[in-house]
Protein backbone atom coordinates (compact mmCIF):
# COMPACT_ATOMS: atom_id res chain seq x y z
CA UNK A 1 0.00 0.00 0.00
CA UNK A 2 2.91 2.11 -0.24
CA UNK A 3 3.61 5.07 2.66
CA UNK A 4 1.58 5.24 6.32
CA UNK A 5 1.46 8.31 7.77
CA UNK A 6 -0.56 8.64 11.07
CA UNK A 7 -3.12 11.84 10.45
CA UNK A 8 -5.15 11.80 13.77
CA UNK A 9 -5.44 10.18 16.77
CA UNK A 10 -8.64 10.27 19.38
CA UNK A 11 -8.03 8.39 22.72
CA UNK A 12 -11.66 9.96 23.16
CA UNK A 13 -13.13 7.63 20.72
CA UNK A 14 -9.99 4.77 20.48
CA UNK A 15 -9.67 6.06 16.83
CA UNK A 16 -6.86 7.01 14.26
CA UNK A 17 -6.49 7.98 11.01
CA UNK A 18 -3.85 6.68 8.99
CA UNK A 19 -2.86 7.98 5.23
CA UNK A 20 -1.71 5.19 2.87
CA UNK A 21 -1.16 5.69 -0.59
CA UNK A 22 -4.72 6.76 -2.03
CA UNK A 23 -6.55 5.42 0.56
CA UNK A 24 -7.43 7.02 3.84
CA UNK A 25 -7.67 4.79 6.76
CA UNK A 26 -10.44 4.80 9.73
CA UNK A 27 -9.30 2.68 12.28
CA UNK A 28 -11.20 1.72 15.91
CA UNK A 29 -8.51 -0.19 18.60
CA UNK A 30 -11.56 -2.19 19.71
CA UNK A 31 -13.83 -4.96 17.73
CA UNK A 32 -17.55 -4.24 16.59
CA UNK A 33 -17.72 -6.29 13.48
CA UNK A 34 -21.50 -6.35 13.70
CA UNK A 35 -21.48 -1.97 14.05
CA UNK A 36 -19.80 -1.65 11.06
CA UNK A 37 -20.42 -4.17 8.89
CA UNK A 38 -23.88 -2.46 9.09
CA UNK A 39 -22.55 1.30 9.01
CA UNK A 40 -21.00 0.33 6.25
CA UNK A 41 -24.02 -1.11 4.58
CA UNK A 42 -25.72 2.13 5.56
CA UNK A 43 -23.28 4.22 3.77
CA UNK A 44 -23.10 2.46 0.40
CA UNK A 45 -26.53 3.56 0.28
CA UNK A 46 -25.93 7.39 0.87
CA UNK A 47 -21.92 8.31 0.11
CA UNK A 48 -20.85 8.86 -3.21
CA UNK A 49 -20.13 6.07 -5.81
CA UNK A 50 -16.35 5.63 -5.26
CA UNK A 51 -15.43 6.88 -2.07
CA UNK A 52 -15.85 3.64 0.14
CA UNK A 53 -13.04 1.52 -0.53
CA UNK A 54 -13.95 -1.29 2.12
CA UNK A 55 -13.75 -2.80 5.45
CA UNK A 56 -11.71 -5.15 7.44
CA UNK A 57 -11.53 -6.22 10.97
CA UNK A 58 -8.13 -7.45 12.71
CA UNK A 59 -7.35 -8.61 16.59
CA UNK A 60 -9.32 -6.11 18.52
CA UNK A 61 -9.10 -3.39 16.22
CA UNK A 62 -11.24 -3.04 12.68
CA UNK A 63 -11.20 -0.50 10.13
CA UNK A 64 -12.92 1.41 6.92
CA UNK A 65 -10.93 2.46 4.29
CA UNK A 66 -11.73 4.97 1.76
CA UNK A 67 -10.59 6.85 -1.59
CA UNK A 68 -9.25 9.89 -1.05
CA UNK A 69 -11.44 12.50 -3.11
CA UNK A 70 -10.05 15.14 -5.19
CA UNK A 71 -10.37 18.96 -3.96
CA UNK A 72 -9.81 21.16 -0.87
CA UNK A 73 -11.02 20.91 2.82
CA UNK A 74 -13.33 23.89 3.11
CA UNK A 75 -11.91 25.18 6.19
CA UNK A 76 -8.84 26.39 3.92
CA UNK A 77 -11.16 28.49 1.35
CA UNK A 78 -11.84 32.39 1.85
CA UNK A 79 -15.03 32.87 4.20
CA UNK A 80 -16.97 35.30 2.11
CA UNK A 81 -20.99 35.59 1.80
CA UNK A 82 -21.08 33.51 -1.09
CA UNK A 83 -18.91 30.75 0.67
CA UNK A 84 -21.44 31.26 3.40
CA UNK A 85 -24.29 30.70 0.95
CA UNK A 86 -22.67 27.68 -0.99
CA UNK A 87 -21.98 25.71 2.34
CA UNK A 88 -25.45 26.25 3.89
CA UNK A 89 -27.10 25.62 0.76
CA UNK A 90 -25.21 22.24 0.37
CA UNK A 91 -25.72 20.68 3.51
CA UNK A 92 -29.58 21.71 4.22
CA UNK A 93 -29.77 20.12 0.00
CA UNK A 94 -27.42 17.20 0.95
CA UNK A 95 -29.53 16.04 4.12
CA UNK A 96 -32.83 16.41 2.37
CA UNK A 97 -32.62 15.04 -1.09
CA UNK A 98 -29.64 12.58 -0.60
CA UNK A 99 -29.64 11.07 2.93
CA UNK A 100 -32.72 11.58 5.22
CA UNK A 101 -34.32 10.27 7.18
CA UNK A 102 -29.59 9.15 8.05
CA UNK A 103 -28.11 12.54 9.14
CA UNK A 104 -24.16 12.98 8.81
CA UNK A 105 -24.24 14.67 12.17
CA UNK A 106 -20.56 16.35 11.62
CA UNK A 107 -20.69 19.33 9.51
CA UNK A 108 -17.65 20.97 10.62
CA UNK A 109 -15.89 22.54 7.40
CA UNK A 110 -13.24 19.89 7.90
CA UNK A 111 -15.51 17.30 6.97
CA UNK A 112 -16.22 19.06 3.66
CA UNK A 113 -14.15 19.04 0.05
CA UNK A 114 -14.70 20.89 -2.49
CA UNK A 115 -13.95 20.60 -6.08
CA UNK A 116 -15.06 23.13 -8.38
CA UNK A 117 -18.83 23.58 -7.97
CA UNK A 118 -18.57 19.89 -6.34
CA UNK A 119 -18.58 19.26 -2.36
CA UNK A 120 -18.41 16.20 -0.87
CA UNK A 121 -18.71 15.01 3.01
CA UNK A 122 -15.92 12.79 4.49
CA UNK A 123 -16.17 11.34 8.01
CA UNK A 124 -19.68 9.84 7.97
CA UNK A 125 -18.55 7.72 11.84
CA UNK A 126 -21.63 9.57 13.72
CA UNK A 127 -24.20 9.16 10.75
CA UNK A 128 -27.33 7.41 11.76
CA UNK A 129 -31.25 8.62 11.94
CA UNK A 130 -31.76 11.03 14.98
CA UNK A 131 -34.28 13.31 15.31
CA UNK A 132 -35.11 15.96 12.93
CA UNK A 133 -35.24 19.06 15.80
CA UNK A 134 -31.63 17.39 16.71
CA UNK A 135 -30.50 17.56 12.91
CA UNK A 136 -31.05 21.01 12.36
CA UNK A 137 -29.33 22.15 16.00
CA UNK A 138 -26.20 20.28 15.37
CA UNK A 139 -26.15 21.67 11.54
CA UNK A 140 -26.54 25.11 12.97
CA UNK A 141 -23.98 24.33 15.66
CA UNK A 142 -21.19 23.23 13.40
CA UNK A 143 -22.02 25.67 10.97
CA UNK A 144 -21.92 28.87 12.58
CA UNK A 145 -18.95 27.76 14.47
CA UNK A 146 -16.32 29.08 11.98
CA UNK A 147 -17.78 32.42 11.64
CA UNK A 148 -18.47 33.43 15.58
CA UNK A 149 -16.81 36.64 16.79
CA UNK A 150 -16.47 37.55 12.76
CA UNK A 151 -17.93 40.14 10.72
CA UNK A 152 -19.26 37.00 8.83
CA UNK A 153 -21.66 36.09 12.12
CA UNK A 154 -24.52 38.58 11.41
CA UNK A 155 -24.81 37.22 7.76
CA UNK A 156 -24.24 33.70 8.83
CA UNK A 157 -27.25 33.91 11.38
CA UNK A 158 -29.49 35.78 8.60
CA UNK A 159 -28.77 33.06 6.13
CA UNK A 160 -29.53 30.02 8.13
CA UNK A 161 -32.93 31.62 9.17
CA UNK A 162 -33.87 32.33 5.48
CA UNK A 163 -32.90 28.89 4.36
CA UNK A 164 -34.90 27.29 7.40
CA UNK A 165 -38.06 29.10 5.91
CA UNK A 166 -36.98 27.56 2.52
CA UNK A 167 -36.82 24.02 3.47
CA UNK A 168 -39.72 24.61 6.54
CA UNK A 169 -38.04 24.29 9.22
CA UNK A 170 -40.08 25.18 12.13
CA UNK A 171 -39.24 27.78 14.44
CA UNK A 172 -38.63 25.52 17.58
CA UNK A 173 -36.36 22.97 15.54
CA UNK A 174 -33.96 25.86 13.96
CA UNK A 175 -33.39 28.35 16.58
CA UNK A 176 -30.43 31.30 15.79
CA UNK A 177 -29.69 33.98 18.03
CA UNK A 178 -29.36 37.29 16.48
Amino acid sequence: MGTKKLIKQKAETQSEVWELGDVFRKKWLYKDEEWLTEHYQMLKGLCSVGYLKGIGFGDGEMWLDTYKIQGKLANTFEYTPEFIEKIFNFCLEHYYTKTKPYAHFDWDLSNMIINGDDISLVDWDNCRIYPEGQVFDKMESDLKKPFVGSDLEFIANNRLKELGENYNIKPNQWITNT
